[in-house]
């Protein structure tokens, strides 16, 4: 496996391994155009499992066949336009060696697991078409997607910053045998700091977090509204776009909270407001053959608000910190 991917690093035109310092530019473009051409095309092959579950009228298998198709979709695509900056690997200072080394170690392995996942979605295109359930085949490649993702954010650290990472997080990124022992790390997002969902871009103007244990939930408006994106992150992690709605019966589905909470508000003036909050969220629609929906209820003494819309994948959100000047 290691020989293939060293093999599909060196058929690159051109590709030094990043030793040559007028060459790192190239050859960091030439590596992360051939992964985003192998994403590209693991998502093309999801693309035509999702038509063929649709002409076979398995409207309940699409939906997250769909999500993985964004999913791979949006990795190709931070991969392909991740910036060569000026900075980090390209600085003209002496780089250390033992960061170069890394990365040539994180470009086998992404070359790695890019071939892995391809293995993966041949088989769940053979296994879509037959009847049975695939959930197992689709659930492997989802989890591979979010390794490559893991992954190549490990790898931006080192391009960015020209120094090794600690050796702890480069077992755990670089050998999948190694049980991770962290969990998901916690989306972060402040007023002020930019977002994009898909391919929309936005800016946090305002958030409300919630403290709802165990459960931590925010909604932060995006830009001037009337969206909001909603989190709730803990014991599991759900994401969805809502509006405020006018005051209606909670749906049928499945509760993901219902009590008391701990409210504080923060606008771009910086003003912050706290106040003790009974919070109900549901989620409805997960097991149909839809996106689902998550509605929300808010109380503050006399005070109610309510929200609604389509749930989101986490991995279709992607943080990028407070826009620079």
């Amino acid at each position: 496996m290691l020989d293939r991917a060293r093999s599909a690093l060196n058929r690159i035109p051109g590709y030094t391994g990043y030793r040559a310092k007028e060459r790192r530019r190239d050859d960091d473009r030439a590596v992360r155009n051939q992964l985003a051409d192998d994403l590209d095309a693991s998502a093309a092959q999801i693309e035509s499992i999702g038509r063929d579950l649709a002409n076979q009228r398995r409207l309940d298998a699409i939906q997250p066949v769909e999500s993985l198709f964004r999913q791979i979709g949006h990795l190709a695509n931070r991969v392909r336009t991740a910036p060569s900056g000026y900075a980090g690997l390209y600085d003209e200072r002496e780089i250390d060696e033992l960061a170069l080394d890394q990365l040539r170690r994180f470009d086998e392995q992404a070359a790695k697991e890019a071939s892995t996942l391809a293995e993966q979605v041949t088989s769940l295109q053979r296994g879509a078409a037959l009847p049975g359930d695939f959930a197992p085949a689709l659930a492997t490649a989802v989890d591979e997607v979010s390794r490559l993702s893991a992954l190549w954010d490990g790898r931006t650290r080192v391009v960015e910053t020209a120094r090794p990472s600690p050796e702890t997080e480069l077992v755990s990124l670089l050998d999948p045998a190694v049980p991770q022992t962290s969990t998901t790390k916690p989306i972060v997002l402040s007023v002020g700091d930019a977002f994009a969902i898909y391919d929309r871009n936005a800016i946090v103007t305002a958030k409300l977090r919630i403290d709802a244990a165990p459960h931590d939930v925010t909604l932060m408006r995006m830009d001037s509204g009337p969206d909001w994106l909603f989190l709730l992150q803990g014991d599991t992690t759900k994401a969805a776009t809502v509006t405020e709605t006018p005051d209606e019966q909670r749906p049928e589905g499945t509760v993901l909270f219902d009590g008391p909470g701990r409210s504080k508000a923060t606008d771009h003036t910086g003003t912050n407001a706290e106040a003790a909050v009974v919070a109900t969220i549901v989620e409805s629609g997960a097991a149909g053959d839809k996106e689902s929906s998550i509605w929300i209820r808010l109380d503050w003494g006399k005070q109610r608000r309510q929200y609604s819309g389509i749930a989101i994948h986490p991995s279709d959100l992607e943080t990028f910190g407070r826009p620079t000047e």
